[in-house]
């Protein structure tokens, strides 16, 4: 987009030339300044209107037909962007809250291999971290412990009181 000088049209940095106020709504009776002022206005309003069209016929091509018609509306390119901007960024927070899920909600047996386990455990906090989900160090190792099968109750419960002994 920026090659055509398009993308003000996206992030509204780029606004429709403001309409010039004249000394009469009355054409016929407009004053020479008033006659420069729209000369001066036109061109610019077509030029930012031609932009504009490109720039909404750019953006319709590239969504999909469904998501077109949630768009259709919407009065400038700058509003079609928000609404899409918005649609994605809900879905990237559900990913987020369905990866955290799944994350909770893993567990291994006991004939499972307990190392591509905490493996895939290790993959799913470092995926969800890189989404800028901060899961503390405390959560995640309860995590990692329930997902334990219950034979390691047992030795876990070893472990943590040699931590706690040891300060």
């Amino acid at each position: 987009m920026t090659s055509k000088d398009l993308e003000g049209h996206f992030d509204r940095s780029d606004p429709a030339p403001p309409f010039p106020t004249y000394s009469m709504a009355d054409e016929s009776r407009w004053t020479t300044m008033d006659k420069d002022k729209n000369q001066a206005y036109l061109p610019l309003a077509k030029k930012w209107k031609h932009n504009e069209y490109v720039a909404c016929t750019q953006l319709t091509q590239v969504v999909s037909d469904s998501f077109l018609i949630q768009i259709q509306h919407a009065g400038t390119v700058a509003d079609m962007w928000k609404t899409i901007i918005a649609e994605f960024d809900h879905k990237g927070r559900m990913v987020q809250v369905d990866l955290c899920c799944r994350m909770m909600e893993k567990w291994v047996s006991k004939t499972d291999d307990i190392r591509a386990h905490l493996d895939d455990m290790d993959l799913s906090h470092e995926c969800l971290s890189s989404m800028g989900i901060a899961i503390h160090e405390e959560d995640y190792a309860s995590m990692v412990l329930m997902s334990l099968p219950d034979s390691y109750t047992t030795h876990l419960e070893t472990l943590a009181d040699a931590a706690i002994s040891s300060g």
